[in-house]
């Protein structure tokens, strides 16, 4: 029986997972925003692919990996779901998101990090500081899931909210290169 694999862009937030779990199916697309299904057909923003059966299990695993369920596996003959997640909203506990910077912030053991736009060479640079204003690897790129994973691989960083606060700065990062908008760190990026 035929497995088809279905993507729905609008749900995706880019985080690769996909990719990683299925490389042969998944690619991010060229600013790492988005997920693609590659040779697939379109509808409406869901993607459409027939999927190979001995890709069948990597396919499997990037629909698990999905932190916010848009990759669906189903029979075509019987339309049945092979993969799924559901949320029973009466079990699940409801936290108000609250965060007071002044009073939980903790500076990262590893250090901490200065972000900027190279305009002339058309790159973002991550400087990071083990000790006060002095950096000591710079990591560059334009693609921020590169960026911050290539972080993470050379062990730069050990605070969750710091890994949090990285990944942010650096979309803003890329998105003002992109974009040609002006870049100061920790400041909103402001559109013309």
């Amino acid at each position: 029986m035929a497995k088809k694999v279905e993507y729905n862009r609008l749900k995706c937030i880019g985080n690769g997972n996909c990719v990683a779990s299925a490389p042969s199916y998944f690619q991010l697309n060229e600013n790492g925003s988005k997920a693609i299904l590659k040779n697939s057909k379109e509808k409406d923003d869901v993607f459409v692919s027939t999927i190979e059966e001995n890709k069948l299990n990597d396919v499997i695993e990037a629909a698990k990996q999905c932190p916010v369920n848009a990759i669906k596996i189903y029979d075509d003959e019987t339309d049945e779901d092979i993969v799924s997640v559901n949320i029973k909203k009466d079990k699940v506990e409801e936290i108000e998101a609250k965060y007071d910077d002044l009073k939980e912030f903790e500076m990262d053991k590893k250090g901490y990090f200065l972000i900027r736009v190279n305009k002339e060479k058309q790159r973002v640079e991550v400087g990071h500081c083990g000790e006060l204003n002095k950096v000591d690897v710079m990591v560059y790129g334009t693609n921020p899931l590169e960026i911050y994973m290539t972080v993470i691989k050379k062990d730069l960083i050990e605070n969750m909210g710091h890994a949090a606060y990285l990944g942010r700065e650096i979309q803003k990062a890329c998105t003002a290169l992109k974009h040609n908008l002006e870049y100061i760190q920790d400041d909103e990026l402001e559109t013309v």
